[in-house]
């Protein structure tokens, strides 16, 4: 593999035990020519002391006051040495090939920008189902991809050209990405590859994000505001987008972003008639208290292409 460099990027916080396993599968890949860049985004762990105890030179360790996970993947990416970047989040796993076949699939389709791969979800240490690439719709040019830590490799150059991750943006991070990366895919001609072999083990935990309905809402209001012109490809998508914005936004208790989020829904597919009614229901906030309360869990199966 000496002819072709891969870094891993791994943002992580307070998640010291969790991280020794994530990178304990590395360590057992069957190839060993990558380095990994770990972010290390304000722990008090004693994250540093378990990475130093591995003595594993390949492991490049930097430090930063907490700023979320985009910005610590950022920050991985411009450390990292390799033509290529990988993602990996600190609870999750690689399997044992999944350095070597995402190289092989990248030396066969002669360097594309992008190659993904396929996933095992496991939750309560259970295989719980397996994710592959699959084609996207208009709002993603059509491509065949799946976009999440884990499940791609991408050029580092042309990671950098697309300004990397969001920001600030903890919820959606990878459909916002896609977005992007699409449309500056479709623009100048680049190869999105993928190979149907799963290749990371993605643990669930069911973590603080996956169950907060605020940042969703906002991180939708976010994603569609500054995608409105690329979601005027795919009406119907935008309109889901909404809905999803929409009942979780009631279900913080935000009324009126809510009922913005429902009309939009409505006005931007007006044959669903279920945008309209829920609409209708959160213009009485007594009922909508009572469809939508805030004990019940946030709407997380958004339908985008990757989930996040």
């Amino acid at each position: 593999m000496t002819d072709l460099i891969i870094s891993i990027v791994i943002p992580t916080f307070n998640r010291a035990e969790l991280l020794r396993r994530s990178l304990e599968s590395l360590r057992k890949q069957s190839v060993s020519e990558f380095e990994v860049v770990i972010i290390d985004d304000g722990s008090t762990d004693g994250t540093k002391q378990m990475i130093e105890s591995l003595g594993d030179d390949r492991l490049k360790y930097f430090y930063q006051p907490n700023r979320g996970r985009s910005v610590a993947r950022n920050r991985g990416v411009e450390k990292a040495d390799g033509q290529y970047v990988l993602f990996l989040d600190s609870d999750d796993e690689a399997r044992e090939q999944w350095v070597e076949s995402l190289a092989s699939a990248i030396r066969q389709y002669d360097y594309p920008e992008v190659v993904s791969c396929a996933a095992h979800w496991y939750r309560d240490r259970q295989l719980s189902h397996t994710e592959t690439p699959r084609k996207q719709g208009k709002l993603y040019y059509e491509q065949t991809m799946l976009i999440r830590s884990g499940t791609f490799a991408i050029k580092r150059d042309c990671f950098m050209r697309l300004g990397g991750y969001r920001a600030g943006l903890e919820f959606c991070e990878h459909t916002e990405f896609s977005i992007r990366l699409t449309a500056w895919a479709e623009r100048h001609s680049w190869r999105l590859i993928s190979i149907d072999e799963p290749l990371v083990k993605i643990n669930d935990y069911g973590g603080t994000l996956a169950g907060d309905p605020r940042r969703l809402a906002q991180a939708i209001d976010l994603i569609t505001t500054e995608h409105h012109q690329q979601f005027q490809r795919d009406p119907k998508k935008l309109s889901q987008f909404y809905s999803i914005g929409g009942v979780n936004a009631v279900r913080c208790g935000q009324l009126k972003l809510a009922r913005r989020f429902l009309w939009q829904a409505w006005r931007a597919h007006p044959a669903s008639m279920k945008s309209l009614l829920r609409w209708a229901v959160c213009c009485v906030p007594l009922i909508a208290s009572q469809v939508w309360n805030l004990n019940r869990p946030a709407l997380k199966n958004v339908p985008v292409s990757q989930g996040d």
